[in-house]
């Protein structure tokens, strides 16, 4: 940009804004130098007013001043961006523009890697460019090209702000329009007011640390949970946190106008030695975690725990030291419970019928219990910190060395026999873990199996034999059922033998029954049929019954009413026989010679042995159902009695 078209643009803007008179245009040297001393008079009031600025406003101070600068330079648009404490991303953005029109989008929190290309192509933030201001028309043709692509920027003048700890922002100044390059006193000037701004910046930003700092403090001192004591040189208490009251019951004030504190805190048994470390502390000494009791307010007893330092000023002049006491009371209380735990936990051990051990990574005995010192003929306390290994035979150690690194190593347990000093031990290594997965170390339980394996070995011998046993007979068993399948084999041949020789012999009785049915039919009944012709009544009855007989051979009756009652006499049998073939009471009296009554107690004795006495059924159809097929002789109905 030349001294002339600077020295119009700068008239022109600062007749805008009101900042200076508006410069005759033909008087162009008068102008550019009203402008230079323009800028001059307003960094020199800018300083001076920066220097009285109250550091705890709030807001973007800054932005006017790049629009004052920007309108008496003749720039179209200024900006002013800060980086954060890593310097990679942007904190703060004042963007300033004649018309509005803005050179690039720069918003809090955007990364450098995504600004614009203006910002990425000439290194605005590059401590190597604080000597220099970027010009358009001295870059290549590409990239003015790009540039005026992307934000019509036609020349500019770049400061990077940069302090001990490198580049923290840069100003920067725009024109839209050509012009030749910025003049190297405007540039100069440009820098003095962007070192004016970084310096104005970063008094803001100490105060404001130191502001928080000191609150910080207040806030972490005031509200901290432990109880805090400033003491001075002299002994006495020069700050008192009011975590105090919440301790023992007394109020900071209180504890300030105590006469000799804190010792009218401290427990009876033991001021005396609290007072000595006082002492010591005055005189510079530290100390850790040291362990008394105070007596509260209320009179109850409670366990602290305090720590001090000497403080010095920053000229190394003791100024006494600070004291922190915490409540120790439940720690006590875990303490004392971790004590009977132990306790417990080495009257479990040493009561275990099996042998345990503790060793770190390296091997070195931390403890044991009383089954595995035996083993050594030795106590527990003697071997603790002796090397494990070291104890066991040779031609063992390195095996069970080699065993212990793989749990450590692995992190899993292991299961092994052993056998030691002649006695078979079953072992168990288990490893011990810190609270963040690592092995410390490892306890070992061993067991006393000898015993044991005695009387497996014996169950193995005994199973054997059993098993031999098992075989001889199965071997037994399989040679019977072979032979019973051969004798099954003969059986069912001989069975059905046996079929053909009964089904044989009863078609052979068929032929027989037949034979003799036709016999009696063709010769026998012919000639009964001959004499009953010529015979009188009682004979004709006897014939009759004779041809039944006759009948009763093909189909026996008799047999057939035995076998349903066995308990009829020979009498009754043949009382049944006359019934069934239709004799009356009076006949069958006549045939038997008997009288009738004595037939009628025949008959209801053969009723009650059939079972057939009380029911409504009629002896004759009975005994006829026992065999149908026979016809009955004779019509005659059996009387009511019978």
């Amino acid at each position: 940009m030349t001294i002339d078209n600077q020295a119009q643009r700068s008239a022109h803007h600062l007749q805008q804004s009101g900042f200076v008179p508006t410069c005759c245009a033909s008087d162009e040297a008068q102008a550019a130098s009203s402008s230079i001393e323009d800028l001059e008079h307003y960094l020199a009031s800018m300083s001076v007013r920066l220097a009285r600025i109250d550091h705890n406003l709030a807001g973007d101070h800054f932005r006017s001043d790049i629009e004052a600068i920007g309108r008496i330079v003749g720039a179209d648009a200024a900006y002013l961006t800060w980086l954060d404490d890593k310097q990679s991303s942007v904190s703060e953005s004042s963007v300033w523009s004649s018309d509005d029109r803005l050179p690039f989008s720069a918003e809090a929190g955007m990364a450098i890697d995504d600004l614009p290309f203006s910002l990425t192509k000439f290194r605005w933030f590059d401590r190597q460019h604080e000597q220099e201001a970027i010009e358009l028309m001295t870059s290549g043709m590409k990239d003015r090209e790009r540039l005026f692509q992307q934000t019509a920027v036609n020349s500019l003048v770049n400061i990077p702000l940069v302090n001990i700890r490198g580049a923290v922002g840069a100003i920067g100044f725009v024109t839209w329009s050509p012009s030749e390059p910025w003049s190297e006193s405007t540039v100069s000037l440009l820098r003095l007011a962007g070192q004016t701004l970084l310096v104005t910046r970063e008094q803001i930003l100490l105060h404001g640390n130191l502001t928080q700092t000191a609150d910080n403090f207040r806030a972490m001192v005031d509200y901290a949970h432990d109880w805090e004591d400033w003491i001075g040189a002299d002994g006495r208490p020069q700050y008192i946190n009011p975590a105090v009251e919440r301790v023992t019951g007394y109020t900071p004030d209180e504890c300030m106008s105590m006469k000799g504190y804190p010792m009218p805190l401290i427990h009876e048994e033991d001021r005396g030695k609290v007072a000595t470390e006082f002492s010591t502390a005055i005189d510079g000494s530290s100390g850790t975690d040291y362990r008394f009791r105070i007596r509260k307010k209320d009179g109850t007893e409670w366990w602290m725990t305090a720590s001090w330092r000497q403080i010095s000023d920053k000229n190394g002049t003791a100024c006494g030291f600070r004291v922190s006491l915490r409540d120790a009371s439940r720690q006590v209380e875990k303490e004392r419970q971790l004590a009977d735990s132990e306790k417990t936990l080495r009257t479990l051990i040493d009561s275990m019928v099996d042998s345990a051990v503790l060793f770190d990574t390296k091997g070195s005995i931390k403890a044991v219990n009383e089954v595995f010192s035996g083993h050594f003929d030795t106590t527990p306390a003697d071997m603790i910190g002796k090397n494990l290994f070291s104890l066991l035979p040779a031609e063992i150690a390195e095996d069970r060395r080699r065993l212990a690194d793989q749990v450590i190593r692995t992190g899993q347990r292991a299961h092994y026999e052993s056998n030691v000093f002649g006695v078979c031990l079953m072992v168990t290594a288990v490893p011990i873990l810190d609270v963040e997965g690592g092995v410390t170390g490892l306890v070992v339980f061993a067991r006393d199996v000898t015993e044991f394996k005695a009387i497996e070995e014996e169950l193995m011998r005994s199973q054997d034999r059993l098993e031999r046993l098992v075989e001889e007979r199965t071997s037994e068993l399989a040679a019977a059922h072979e032979a019973l399948c051969v004798e099954r084999a003969n059986l069912e041949q001989k069975n059905l033998a046996l079929q053909e020789l009964l089904s044989h012999i009863k078609n052979g009785r068929t032929e027989v029954v037949d034979q003799i049915r036709t016999n009696i039919d063709k010769i026998a009944v012919p000639i009964l049929e001959a004499v009953e012709a010529c015979s009188n009544p009682s004979t004709c009855h006897s014939i009759s019954l004779l041809r039944n007989c006759l009948d009763n051979i093909t189909s026996p009756f008799i047999s057939e009413i035995e076998k349903s009652c066995s308990r009829l006499t020979p009498r009754e049998l043949e009382v049944c026989n006359m019934v069934k073939n239709g004799f009356s009471s009076k006949q069958i009296a006549s045939v038997l010679h008997i009288s009738p009554q004595t037939v009628l107690r025949q008959r209801k004795l053969i009723r009650k042995k059939l079972s057939i006495s009380g029911k409504k059924i009629n002896l004759e159809t009975f005994l006829r159902s026992q065999s149908p097929e026979l016809p009955a002789v004779g019509d005659e109905e059996l009387t009511s009695t019978a």
